[in-house]
């Protein structure tokens, strides 16, 4: 067991939940696009996952990578990854 309790303050940088939330949409749309077919309400779903993942993304962004870490050009990448598959 670690001797130290974990500092409590402001947590910096991109919270895991939002790479979660962007790698799930991700996988929704890449799915959508391999499916031999996807009823309406598959679509209009896949649709809601990406575009509250991207904007969370996008804010989170421009929040928390106000200096270019890996954390931060990783995040820049899936959300590129991710408007590349929903937008297909």
């Amino acid at each position: 067991m670690a001797d130290f309790e974990p500092e409590e303050g402001v947590v910096t940088g991109v919270p895991l939940e939002v790479f979660a939330e962007g790698l799930q949409a991700r996988k929704a749309a890449r799915r959508l696009v391999k499916a031999d077919e996807a009823d309406e309400e598959r679509c209009k779903h896949t649709k809601m996952l990406c575009e509250g993942a991207f904007r969370n993304m996008r804010d989170s962004y421009l929040a928390d990578c106000r200096e270019q870490t890996q954390r931060c050009n990783r995040l820049r990448d899936l959300m590129d990854e991710c408007q590349m598959a929903c937008e297909a």
